[in-house]
């Protein structure tokens, strides 16, 4: 999520966080907190704000099912488990 969207969206400020990226560099990210929907439910969670694309943590992720098709604009399929 971009700070613009973050702004625009009024997403609520929870802070700063430094991670470390692939390439070992230190970065500072401001941290926005959201409530998505997600399997049908609400669930509220943190989000980064960056202009890298957009990536879904591996927490997110427990329970399902994730399919990719690894090639430039390939299908990602993200299914419920449970």
């Amino acid at each position: 999520m971009t700070q613009a969207l973050a702004t625009e969206l009024r997403l609520d400020f929870a802070g700063v966080d430094y991670l470390a990226l692939a390439d070992g560099s230190i970065q500072k990210f401001d941290v926005f907190t959201v409530t998505l929907i997600w399997d049908g439910r609400p669930k509220h969670v943190q989000v980064l704000a960056s202009d890298a694309m957009p990536l879904v943590g591996m927490a997110m992720l427990k329970g399902h099912r994730l399919t990719l098709d690894v090639e430039e604009d390939g299908e990602v399929l993200i299914e419920s488990q449970g």
